[in-house]
């Protein structure tokens, strides 16, 4: 049995997600995508009354319109040291991590940890690989190991920045998942509301931080 009770928010995207697999596309591949840092530790530091009351996303939209990037940020009352045990603690990431359904390291190579993902949601689960590029207590760099999971194009990052002295951390968490390509349904519903595409990465980012954040404060 889980130790964790999936949130309203988190709910909400298993079932957006759920909608995205009713309809396979043809897999072309898995696709990168370029991770920005979209805030400098100077612009942290002045939203931190800001962050003491909440997480606070930032999103980038491209010139169409269509989402670039989104970063979540949040402060963590515990050091840097113990956030990254918890963010790299992947075996243990059904016990804490909402909708994670199966989490399994299937290789590591120097700096590099390739893991397999299910998520639960409504209908058929997700899954994919991911690989995961350790920066040791301060960077995760990440993207899709290969074209066999349900996820074809997106791009994800850790930053862990020390703050008060070392006993707190400011983590950051930037991504992108391309949401359009998961399913005919979701790419019309976007064609006349592209901000769903926009939402569905935040809350994904919201939930990701906040696990990570509850569990790191115990």
């Amino acid at each position: 049995m889980r130790a964790h009770r999936p949130t309203a928010l988190a709910s909400l995207v298993s079932a957006l997600c759920a909608i995205a697999l009713w309809v396979q596309p043809a897999r072309g591949g898995p696709r990168m995508v370029e991770i920005e840092s979209l805030v400098s530790r100077q612009e942290v530091t002045s939203l931190l009354p800001l962050l003491k009351r909440g997480e606070i996303s930032l999103v980038r939209s491209r010139r169409d319109g269509r989402l670039k990037q989104v970063t979540v940020v949040g402060l963590v009352q515990a050091p840097p040291a113990k956030v990254w045990a918890v963010i790299t603690d992947y075996a243990h990431y059904t016990r804490f991590m909402p909708s994670v359904e199966e989490c399994e390291v299937t290789r590591r190579e120097r700096n590099d940890v390739v893991v397999s993902y299910e998520l639960e949601v409504p209908g058929v689960n997700m899954e994919y690989r991911l690989r995961h590029r350790h920066t040791p207590q301060s960077r995760i760099d990440i993207w899709l190991e290969d074209d066999d999971g349900d996820i074809q194009t997106g791009g994800w990052r850790w930053e862990l920045w020390p703050h008060a002295g070392g006993s707190q951390t400011i983590l950051l968490y930037h991504l992108y998942t391309d949401v359009r390509e998961s399913s005919w349904i979701l790419r019309q519903a976007l064609e006349t509301q592209p901000a769903m595409e926009h939402g569905l990465n935040v809350a994904t980012g919201l939930v990701t931080v906040r696990a990570i954040k509850k569990q790191a404060e115990k």
